[in-house]
């Protein structure tokens, strides 16, 4: 490496250095003193830098003079800063509470790109959506997954991944933490009100698993936590419910479905015992039924 290079990759690492260390901890949007205006002109420097880049050769650099770029360097620059926060952090409850806190900072631009909808690659939305799934906001994920699925966008370099196989698993396991052990009837509502988005995210991630590659035991826990959902659906129900056809019944079968499916993909994921045990609930309440 010559020495002007030597050069020019040290200055660049100041100026990246100094950039850095100018960015303060954000503050909330949600604080009252972040102006409207302050929000508004993040959100469309966010769509402008997305349109932008879209347009630009991939490995064209920035350019000073472009309002969306500038406000694009300055995110990441924050972006470092906080991702160094999470990274002193040893407790995950610890860190998941500050992501939480983390989150609306950056929401304003998000709105942009998502907005502009020209699919560049941009770490902030990427990042956004991981941490949005990690602290279980899974209405605000939803719009940063499907622009990220759409676009077939990679996810950061520190993640060995695929986007759809973190998005899957992430999800499911947060579900199967909730519902793998307990008695499903008995967990609160509350708990497990963050899934119940439009579309259903336990419905939309088996159906994500199902058209996307991805490790077969990564689509079980899918089908498991899905399996799990519907089966406690079905024991909120009367035995009766729904007329002769009976829906309690109906629900269990669907939950059948998809332990049967979880099994297949991996005999390890822990169903077998919940599969013999619906078919049996499920064969008494064909033979009630069928009494009628």
């Amino acid at each position: 490496m010559s020495l002007a290079t030597r050069r020019r990759a040290a200055a660049a690492r100041m100026n990246a250095t100094a950039l850095e260390a100018s960015v303060k901890p954000a503050a909330s949007v949600d604080n009252p003193n972040v102006s409207l205006a302050r929000r508004r002109r993040a959100r469309a420097l966010g769509e402008q830098h997305a349109k932008d880049a879209a347009k630009a050769p991939a490995a064209e650099a920035p350019q000073p003079g472009n309002p969306g770029a500038s406000e694009y360097e300055l995110q990441k620059a924050r972006l470092g800063v906080d991702l160094r926060r999470l990274s002193e952090i040893q407790s995950v409850e610890r860190k998941i509470a500050l992501k939480h806190d983390l989150l609306p900072a950056y929401r304003e631009w998000v709105d942009g790109v998502l907005a502009a909808d020209s699919g560049p690659d941009d770490v902030i939305l990427a990042y956004c959506m991981i941490w949005a799934i990690d602290v279980g906001d899974y209405g605000a994920a939803l719009p940063m997954i499907e622009y990220v699925l759409r676009h077939d966008l990679p996810l950061p370099e520190r993640f060995d991944r695929t986007a759809p196989t973190l998005i899957v698993e992430e999800i499911a396991e947060a579900a199967l933490r909730l519902m793998g052990t307990a008695k499903l009837d008995k967990i609160d509502a509350d708990k497990l009100a963050p899934f119940e988005t439009a579309p259903p995210i336990l419905g939309y991630i088996v159906d994500l698993a199902g058209t996307h590659d991805m490790p077969d035991p990564v689509k079980a826990k899918a089908h498991k936590a899905l399996g799990l959902m519907t089966q406690r659906s079905g024991l909120l129900l009367d035995a009766d419910a729904d007329g002769p056809a009976g829906t309690k019944r109906a629900l269990y079968e669907v939950a059948l479905a998809h332990f049967r499916r979880a099994f297949e993909l991996d005999e390890k994921i822990g169903v077998k015992k919940r599969i013999e045990q619906l078919d049996k609930e499920v064969a008494h309440l064909a033979a009630e039924q069928g009494g009628e």
